[in-house]
């Protein structure tokens, strides 16, 4: 008995690292205003996706930025003001349908988009 519950509980455990992030590229809006200003520090977030789960990192704590994630067809299927004063969020999506997502994560006056594709 003592032999079923440990491979039943390692069995767990390895299915939870066999789960892996996928990274979405994200592009700015404004590609030819990549000066970096002196005056303060530049924001250049990342972003990951693993199923329904949305994970967004930055260099440096945002207090305030908007996340827009959009069909194929141009519909807005979550959108969100996160306004945590943090360096990594997570969100989840529901109900998702196969296909080509678009991530837009508004921070100030910049704006960056990557795709992400549901299966």
């Amino acid at each position: 008995m003592r032999r079923l519950l440990f491979i039943l509980i390692s069995s767990l455990f390895y299915m939870n690292c066999l789960a892996k992030e996928i990274s979405i590229q994200l592009y700015k809006d404004n590609a030819d205003d990549r000066i970096r200003d002196k005056r303060s520090l530049s924001v250049e977030p990342t972003a990951t996706y693993e199923g329904n789960i949305i994970h967004i990192y930055s260099s440096i704590p945002i207090e305030s930025f908007q996340i827009t994630v959009k069909d194929a067809y141009n519909n807005i299927i979550y959108s969100t003001v996160a306004t945590s004063y943090s360096e990594h969020y997570i969100f989840k999506l529901f109900d998702l349908k196969e296909g080509e997502y678009t991530l837009e994560l508004t921070i100030g006056e910049e704006v960056f988009h990557g795709y992400l594709f549901y299966s």
